[in-house]
């Protein structure tokens, strides 16, 4: 990594194998953590069980071992790069069961800063199983300053299948995606996305350049609003428009003196001035929403995904200490 310009990490099978105790599947009994283990407990975790009085330290203790992993290895990265984005693969499991299966407790690497991006693997092969499996990603409880996005498995999944699953991850309030594997990613499904794709070459990419990011995809929404508005297609009261107008330009405005000068101050204006234009937005849709509920829901979305860009910018802010 000192020797290239490297612009990410990506930790893969980070965790222990998945593991069924109940018929004695188990991982992690190396000569070193059965030591560490027996040191601390007294007793040797193979020779323990579901059940036992210690299993559930023994599981505790194994997702230690990938916690501390990741710590040491993110601050290292870290050190030796600020400015370096760390993502990892995780499954999209509950985390009870995670832990227990595989001790892959990602939600505490997003809590401590260690990890910058999510990527679930929420692979499936049509649109319906995919939607089931993309829950995860609106957990509230999970810590909001680490991007989560799901994973698109490219593999024996036909090319329209692809760009209905595309569509409809665009509609909902997520800041990007990912496909696997390059390797499948055939000049068909190429050409394709080249085609419903921004003609716009140079678009910032969210976790590299959050607040850009949010600027853009707010100015695509006001884009859209006025092509609909200029073919009479938004149902709005003239007061309604002109408000949403005024104040969505204050919003622009603000976005655009973060995206230019990162500064808590102008992250603070921003904050605010988003808002302030959610708060009003069903107010100024009321109309509109009657008639197209889904269309203003996909809007929301949108607008709540510059808040998880802000959030996540200014994360990456603090850590690469470049507030001023």
């Amino acid at each position: 990594m000192r020797n290239y310009d490297v612009d990410g990490i990506q930790f893969d099978y980070i965790r222990y194998p998945f593991q069924q105790p109940q018929i004695n599947q188990t991982f992690g009994y190396s000569k070193s953590s059965r030591y560490l283990f027996k040191e601390m407990t007294g007793v040797d975790p193979i020779e323990i069980s579901p059940g036992h009085p210690l299993w559930n330290q023994w599981t505790g203790f194994r997702i230690h071992q990938v916690d501390s992993f990741v710590a040491r290895a993110s601050r290292h990265l870290k050190k030796v790069k600020p400015e370096l984005i760390i993502s990892a693969s995780v499954f999209p499991i509950e985390q009870r069961d995670r832990l227990f299966r595989l001790q892959q407790n990602w939600e505490e690497w997003m809590r401590q800063g260690w990890v910058d991006m999510m990527v679930l693997m929420t692979y499936a092969l049509d649109t319906g199983n995919l939607e089931e499996r993309i829950e995860l990603v609106f957990d509230d409880s999970l810590p909001r300053s680490s991007l989560v996005i799901p994973g698109l498995r490219l593999l024996k999944v036909p090319d329209p299948v692809t760009i209905d699953q595309l569509q409809f991850i665009r509609n909902l309030p997520i800041s990007g995606f990912s496909l696997f594997a390059t390797e499948n990613l055939t000049p068909s499904l190429q050409g394709v996305l080249s085609r419903v794709q921004s003609s716009e070459k140079s678009q910032p990419l969210p976790y590299r350049e959050p607040f850009k990011t949010a600027l853009t995809r707010y100015q695509s929404l006001q884009k859209e609003w006025m092509f609909l508005a200029n073919k009479q297609g938004l149902k709005m009261d003239k007061d309604s428009f002109k408000n949403m107008d005024a104040q969505g330009k204050q919003l622009e405005k603000a976005l655009n003196q973060l995206a230019m000068n990162p500064s808590r101050q102008n992250l603070k204006i921003a904050k605010q001035t988003l808002r302030q234009f959610q708060q009003q937005f069903p107010n100024w849709m009321g109309n509109h929403k009657q008639t197209y509920n889904y269309q203003v829901q996909v809007w929301e979305n949108r607008l709540q995904t510059l808040d998880k860009l802000l959030l996540y910018g200014e994360r990456r802010m603090i850590s690469n200490s470049k507030i001023r």
